[in-house]
């Protein structure tokens, strides 16, 4: 209950810093959509067998 007070803080500054970072970016990121830069796309990672801590072949339903 010590918190309710700063609940209402926090939402109100969650949506200011959530509308500046949309206000900011929104521009890059259409220029980018319409310059055909692949804006947005998640490209993974090349994943080697020592991150994964198993040996080629192994299966994972063990």
């Amino acid at each position: 209950m010590k918190y309710i007070a700063f609940a209402p803080w926090y939402i109100l500054i969650y949506w200011m810093v959530n509308t500046y970072t949309v206000a900011v970016e929104i521009v890059p990121t259409i220029r980018q959509i319409i310059r055909g830069k692949d804006a947005g796309v998640w490209k993974s990672p090349t994943r080697s067998t020592e991150a994964t801590g198993k040996r080629e072949g192994e299966d994972s339903d063990e």
